[in-house]
C-alpha cells in the first residue's frame, strides 16, 4: 500500500453536483420522502384513531410514493444532462419494467389477491426508478439532507413508540396487536418505522467516505449507532449484527485497498463508539435477551422448513417463470399466512432471494443478478474518486447479504430498503462522473492527513 506520508490530501471542495443542484429536484425528492414516510408511519395515525383505515392509507400513499418518484424521474430526464451507462443498463431497465407489467397480469391470472399484486408491482417499479436516477450525482446530493432529517425523525418516533402495540390489518379491518404476543417489540408502532432506520446503512457509509467536514457528515455517521441501537438492541435482529460487521469490514479493509489511504482517525472514532456502546448495551435486559437468542435459537431451522414447503408446492413451470406479482404458496404451517378463497396463503420467504423466484421464477432471479454482476468487475482508480461510488462500494455487501439471508417483503413499506439497493446497483453500472469529491493524490513536500 502506498505510504500516505508521500502524498498531499488537501481538503476537497464540495462536489459539482452540490454546487449546481437543481432546486426543482430537491423539492420533488422532499415530496417523495414525505409520502414514503407517511406510508411507513401510518400506524401513528391509527393510534390516534384516524377515521381513515390503515388499508386505505396504505393504498393512497403507495400510489403517491410511486407518483412522486415518477415526478423525480421525469425531472431528471427532462432537466439533467444524460449520464452514460455501462453494460446496456438502460436497456435492461426497460426490459425489467415490461417484465413487471407482464408478471402483474400473470399473477392476477393465477388468482393473486389484486391489492397485493398491484402493491408488489409498485415496489418493483420503485426499484427500477431507484436504479435509473441514482446514476445521477445530483439525485444523491438532493437526497442527502432530507433523508438525514427523516431518519432522525423516525428514530425519535421509534424510541417513543417501540412498546406501543401496532395495528394488525386484515380483510376485516385493523385491530391492535396483543401485547403479550410481542416478543422483541415486534408488531409495535416503533417496529413499523424500522424500515426507515434501515436506510441508516447507506447514510452512515456515505458519511464515512465523504471528504466533506460539514455537520451533515457527522449526522450521517451518527445514523450508524442509531441503526445498531434500534435493530440490534430494541428489536434483537441477529442479522443486523452481520450486516454492520460486513459494512465496517468493507470500510476498514476493502476501501483502503482501492483508495490507497487508511482512514485511521475515523476508525478510531468508530472503535471508541463501538466500545462505549457495547459497555452500555451489555447492562440492559435487551442485551441479555439477544444473547439468549444467539445461544438457543437456530438461525436456519425455520428458513429450511419454509424452503422445503416452498419447493414442495412449486412445479417446474413455477420455478422457471414464477407465479407472478401477488404469488403465493402453501407454507409450512397450516393456519398461518393470509386466509383467502378458503385457504391459507404464504407469500414471504426468510431467504430473500426466493421471493424473486416465487414471483418471476429463476429466470427473474438470473436477470436481476445481471444488475449485481458489475460489482465483481475491476474498475479504474478514477471511479473511486466519487463519494457516491464509495458509499455504494461499502454498502453493496450489506445489500447482497440481506438478499441472501433475510426476508424481503415485497410491499411499498420497504421503500427505503429498495431505494438503498437500487442506489448501490446503479453506481456499479455508471462510469466515472465529473463530481469527483476526492482529488488524485499528488506528491508534495508538505501534506496533511485526511481520513474518509
Amino acid at each position: 500500500m502506498t505510504d500516505l506520508a508521500d502524498y498531499a490530501h488537501p481538503v476537497p471542495s464540495e462536489p459539482a453536483a452540490q454546487r449546481g443542484m437543481p432546486r426543482g429536484l430537491s423539492f420533488r425528492i422532499m415530496l417523495l420522502l414525505a409520502a414514503a414516510g407517511v406510508l411507513v408511519g401510518r400506524q401513528i395515525a391509527w393510534h390516534f384513531h384516524s377515521p381513515v383505515s390503515q388499508s386505505t392509507l396504505s393504498s393512497i400513499f403507495s400510489v403517491l410514493t410511486l407518483f412522486f418518484f415518477g415526478l423525480v424521474v421525469h425531472y431528471v430526464i427532462r432537466t439533467l444532462p444524460p449520464v452514460p451507462s455501462l453494460f446496456g443498463f438502460n436497456g435492461r431497465l426497460i426490459v425489467f419494467g415490461i417484465w413487471v407489467v407482464l408478471l402483474t397480469v400473470w399473477g392476477l391470472a393465477r388468482d393473486a389477491i389484486p391489492n397485493f399484486a398491484f402493491k408488489e408491482a409498485i415496489i418493483f417499479f420503485v426499484f427500477i426508478f431507484s436504479m435509473y436516477v441514482a446514476r445521477y450525482d445530483a439525485f444523491w446530493e438532493a437526497l442527502r439532507k432530507p433523508a438525514v432529517v427523516l431518519f432522525y425523525v423516525a428514530f425519535v418516533a421509534t424510541l417513543l413508540t417501540y412498546r406501543i402495540p401496532g395495528a394488525i390489518t386484515t380483510f376485516e379491518g385493523s385491530v391492535a396487536a396483543e401485547s403479550q404476543y410481542l416478543p422483541r417489540n415486534l408488531d409495535t408502532i416503533g417496529y413499523s418505522l424500522r424500515v426507515i432506520i434501515d436506510f441508516g446503512c447507506m447514510l452512515s457509509a456515505w458519511g464515512l467516505v465523504t471528504a466533506r467536514r460539514d455537520v451533515w457528515r457527522w449526522l450521517q455517521i451518527g445514523t450508524l449507532p442509531a441503526y445498531c441501537f434500534a435493530n440490534i438492541l430494541l428489536f434483537e435482529f441477529r442479522g443486523a449484527v452481520v450486516l454492520v460487521a460486513a459494512m465496517l469490514f468493507c470500510y476498514a479493509v476493502l476501501l483502503p485497498s482501492v483508495r490507497r489511504r487508511m482512514p485511521i482517525g475515523t476508525m478510531v472514532i468508530i472503535a471508541v463508539m463501538g466500545i462505549v456502546g457495547f459497555v452500555l448495551a451489555s447492562r440492559t435486559p435487551e442485551y441479555q435477551d439477544l444473547t439468549r437468542r444467539f445461544q438457543r435459537e437456530q438461525i436456519f431451522s425455520h428458513r429450511f422448513e419454509e424452503n422445503s414447503a416452498f419447493f414442495r408446492d412449486m412445479n417446474v413451470v413455477d420455478l422457471a417463470v414464477g407465479r407472478g406479482m401477488g404469488g403465493w404458496y402453501h407454507g409450512p404451517n397450516w393456519g398461518a399466512g393470509i386466509y383467502y378463497h378458503n385457504e391459507y396463503r404464504w407469500s414471504a420467504n426468510h431467504f430473500g432471494f426466493m421471493g424473486f423466484v416465487l414471483r418471476g421464477g429463476f429466470m427473474l432471479l438470473a436477470f436481476l443478478l445481471l444488475f449485481a454482476a458489475p460489482m465483481l468487475l475491476a474498475r479504474g482508480s478514477r471511479w473511486y474518486l466519487s463519494e457516491y461510488n464509495l458509499a455504494a462500494f461499502v454498502v453493496a455487501p450489506v445489500v447482497l447479504i440481506n438478499l441472501l439471508l433475510n426476508p424481503i417483503l415485497f410491499i411499498p413499506d420497504f421503500f427505503f430498503d429498495v431505494l438503498m439497493a437500487g442506489m448501490c446497483f446503479a453506481r456499479f453500472s455508471t462510469p466515472p462522473t465529473e463530481s469527483e469529491s476526492w482529488p488524485q493524490p499528488t506528491h508534495q513536500e508538505t501534506y496533511e492527513y485526511s481520513s474518509y
